[in-house]
């Protein structure tokens, strides 16, 4: 890692911010928008491959299918793939058995998830309840899941406002 700040490319918003300056106020610089999973979004994540080949980005964070043109670089790629699979909704999610529909047609995008998942340096599970479902779907090697907890402390937030507060509003 370098001693400014990193520079991370996210598939979220397709954009990258960079600590080094090189982008000029270090703001996000938008590198592309579409939607995901599609040929467009290929040529977006493989355009953080060339970010991350001039040393611009350091990371390379990616949700879904949508970073799949940076996972199908030849290894070694220039900089590391998180990989955050989201709801996994394309494998049914938490169900035992998806209806046959829709297991048809999800199957490319399957097909993606896993390869964008095989690809990953590290693949997160936003939460404890998610480890065994994102195990299950995208089978990680050891080592390679990682749990980060979407940053919500539900006993603050929920100290917050009580019922009384909830009716109020739906009042006005």
């Amino acid at each position: 890692p370098r001693a400014s700040a990193a520079g991370i490319w996210s598939s979220s918003s397709r954009s990258f911010r960079c600590g080094k300056g090189t982008c000029g106020s270090g703001r996000p610089r938008k590198a592309h928008r579409g939607p995901q999973p599609s040929r467009t979004s290929k040529t977006s994540s493989r355009s953080a491959g060339t970010l991350a080949a001039r040393g611009d980005v350091d990371v390379v964070h990616g949700f879904g299918a949508s970073v799949l043109g940076y996972a199908r670089q030849p290894a070694p790629r220039p900089a590391p793939l998180v990989f955050n699979p989201q709801g996994l909704e394309e494998f049914g999610a938490t169900l035992d058995s998806p209806p046959v529909l829709k297991r048809v047609g999800y199957a490319p995008l399957r097909w993606a998830v896993r390869r964008c998942a095989r690809a990953a340096d590290a693949i997160l599970a936003t939460d404890t309840s998610l480890e065994a479902t994102v195990a299950h779907h995208l089978r990680p090697s050891p080592g390679q899941m990682r749990t980060i907890p979407n940053g919500i402390d539900l006993a603050i937030v929920t100290s917050l406002a009580g019922p009384s507060d909830g009716a109020a509003i739906r009042q006005r």
